[in-house]
């Protein structure tokens, strides 16, 4: 677009910036840079359309909100057309950018619009555009200067361990420190309600609930994120952030991080966990996640030959499920037994002996009463927290009260017209609900009883932690990801069977042997080979083994060249009533406890599809559920199949259907 013909300025808008290392220099504050270009259109006889400020922006950036409001006004909003200059103090205020500040200069020259710099008078000859390329050219490199000289002042205040930023991580509060005489510095110190908040959200995720439940878990809380809502992606940004484990980095996207050290809030092996854990449930990171997968020992099963070991069924139905469930090698299964011969193990007892193998060396007694002190620690200080939490909900809900009845006796009195405090007063009063709401939220927790760590006690919560990793649900999944690096099955010289437990780095396996001697927990335990810095133990060794041998754990292990071991076929199939019963305790799991559909399809050995099935049933309502148990009983044969279009319609029309279904022969 060719410029338009030069007009004479009548009109301009003023632009005045600042940037937050200049707030400071007062010959640029926004209110004299005002002052100087109003004065200059006085002088010149223009009138002033409109002024805009931009307070604390960066001149690199034309991204500036202030900026773009003003360029969007001349070039297409309601000062197009009407204004004929930018006045600017110097051009450093337009831009620090040469480049940017030519395109924008271009842009606003098509519509006939200049860019005037009051104290930089370059006039509009080829040697006064040559002076201001110039001086473009300077305001960007001492903008780069300036940010080379404020960017090592930070690495360096950073390294002598101060904070250099000024927001601070979550768990985390900024004190001011006096360095030397009328010299302050700031530091990180740990903010004690956040914290609290900061380790249960470390104790939700790697006890393994997803991000989502557990901003649902806080929220349901009344606990907030800074006054916030807690979100799913403000939850993985807590627990990846590695400032809780006592290390905040500062500048980490550039090439030289500086590491501070503070106060840790999470300990180390817990803050790996989390990270572990997001990783694998990250699916640009872990295609194919584990996490989600239906194997218990997803990722962590291998064979001898190094391969993973995937599932295998026969693929036969027996009423309703496969039944015929093994782990075997991926090696043996794509590319056949002549690359190597494979191990096929059951899934389920497999499952089992490795959850027990654990169970036994982590919840022992000691361990176990050991774990109950800690919960009654935790559950005491969580028990303060949310007195403390209640009182100050119930000082913000009186000073509430107080506000609304102050506003409606100036109401009542005629000191106030009704117009003007009832905008007020409505959102007073939403306050007052939301806070009524949140209160009913935060239920006081009852101080435990005293008897709780008794013999009898301890031999039933370690009960309750064993039974919770064999049913194989997500405290055990976490137990199993936290503890085990891989799980190897290998066939020995012998053509017996061995697994081997590779334990992670660290504190994993000394947890296992602390669990026998609390005292001892530093030490290596006896019979754990330390290879390369990873503790390993044989689990089970098995001789030459054939199908009618149980293995220690209740796991079968066929010899080589033999069939893997057939579960006897169900004699019948389920009758309705049973299915009924089955669907109206899963919807009981789901709804009470909080069960997913997923983890009772492994329970039950079903597929999801076939879950969802069977939850179709209980839409059925009450009555017609009493009336098919009333005619199943009397031998009249309803098929499930017959009853699922009659589950989507209304009550009214399921009474009348169900008389109408055909039965079916036995």
């Amino acid at each position: 677009m060719a410029p338009r013909k030069k007009t004479k300025i009548t009109t301009v808008v003023l632009y005045v910036r600042v940037s937050t290392a200049e707030q400071a220099e007062q010959g640029l504050s926004l209110s004299a840079q005002r002052q100087a270009l109003e004065r200059y259109a006085t002088d010149h006889g223009y009138e002033v359309a409109r002024a805009y400020e931009e307070p604390g922006a960066s001149g690199t950036d034309d991204n500036r909100p202030v900026f773009r409001r003003m360029t969007g006004d001349l070039l297409g909003g309601d000062l197009a057309g009407r204004v004929g200059a930018i006045l600017v103090f110097m051009t450093s205020r337009f831009m620090r950018d040469a480049l940017k500040a030519k395109v924008w200069k271009k842009k606003l020259e098509a519509e006939g619009i200049r860019v005037i710099a009051t104290q930089q008078d370059f006039g509009e000859d080829p040697m006064g555009k040559l002076v201001e390329a110039f001086f473009e050219g300077i305001d960007e490199y001492e903008s780069a200067v300036n940010g080379m000289r404020t960017s090592a002042a930070l690495r360096e205040s950073a390294r002598q361990g101060f904070f250099p930023s000024s927001r601070p991580p979550f768990g985390y509060r900024v004190e001011k420190v006096e360095v030397r005489p009328g010299v302050k510095r700031s530091k990180l110190v740990v903010h004690s309600n956040e914290a609290a908040v900061l380790r249960e959200v470390f104790g939700f995720y790697v006890g393994g609930l997803g991000a989502l439940q557990v901003a649902e878990k806080l929220s349901e809380r009344g606990l907030t994120y800074r006054g916030g809502r807690w979100t799913k992606d403000r939850v993985l940004t807590v627990v990846s952030d590695r400032s809780s484990s006592g290390v905040y980095v500062f500048a980490r996207h550039t090439e030289e991080p500086v590491e501070i050290p503070i106060e840790p809030i999470i300990d180390s092996v817990t803050f790996e966990a989390a990270c572990r854990l997001r990783d694998e449930r990250e699916p640009s990171k872990s295609p194919g996640r584990g996490s989600s997968s239906p194997l218990l020992l997803a990722r962590l099963a291998y064979c001898g030959c190094g391969a993973k070991l995937l599932l295998e069924t026969s693929g036969k139905l027996v009423g309703g499920t496969r039944p015929f469930r093994y782990y075997n090698c991926r090696t043996s299964t794509r590319a056949g037994k002549s690359q190597c011969p494979g191990v096929r193990v059951p899934e389920a007892e497999l499952d089992h002996a490795v959850m027990e193998h654990l169970a036994e060396r982590v919840f022992s007694p000691e361990r176990c009463r050991q774990l109950l002190v800690e919960l009654l620690e935790s559950g005491e200080a969580l028990r303060e927290r949310t007195v403390e939490q209640r009182k100050n909900i119930k000082r913000d809900l009186d000073e509430i009260e107080r506000k609304i009845a102050t506003w409606e006796g100036h109401v009542e009195k005629g000191d106030l017209p009704i117009a003007v405090a009832a905008e007020r007063l409505t959102d007073l009063r939403a306050k007052r609900e939301e806070l009524r709401s949140t209160l009913v939220k935060v239920v006081p927790i009852r101080a435990p009883a005293a008897s709780l760590l008794d013999d009898g006690t301890v031999e039933r919560f370690r009960e309750m932690m064993r039974s919770s990793l064999l049913e194989g649900g997500p405290i055990a999944r976490s137990y199993l990801r936290f503890l085990v690096e891989r799980i190897e099955v290998r066939r020995t010289a012998d053509d017996g069977r061995e697994v081997r437990i590779t334990a992670r780095k660290g504190n994993a396996m000394r947890l296992m042997y602390a669990a026998t001697d609390p005292e001892r927990e530093n030490e290596t335990p006896p019979g754990f080979v330390n290879r390369g810095g990873v503790l390993t133990c044989v689990a089970y060794q098995l001789p030459d083994v054939s199908p009618s041998e149980n293995w220690t754990g209740g796991v079968v292990l066929p010899g080589p060249g033999e069939p893997a071991p057939r579960k006897q076929r169900g004699k019948r199939r389920p009758t309705i009533i049973e299915l009924l019963d089955r669907a109206e305790a899963m919807r009981t799991a789901i709804e009470c406890e909080g069960v997913k559909r997923s983890d009772l399809a492994r329970r039950a050995g079903l597929s999801r599809a076939r879950v969802t099935q069977l939850l179709h049933l209980v839409e059925l309502s009450p009555t017609v559920r009493v009336e098919v148990r009333r005619l199943a009983a009397e031998g009249v044969g309803i098929s499930e199949r017959s009853l699922r279009p009659v589950a989507a319609m209304s009550e009214a029309a399921q009474l009348r259907a169900i008389r109408r279904v055909e039965p079916r022969a036995r």
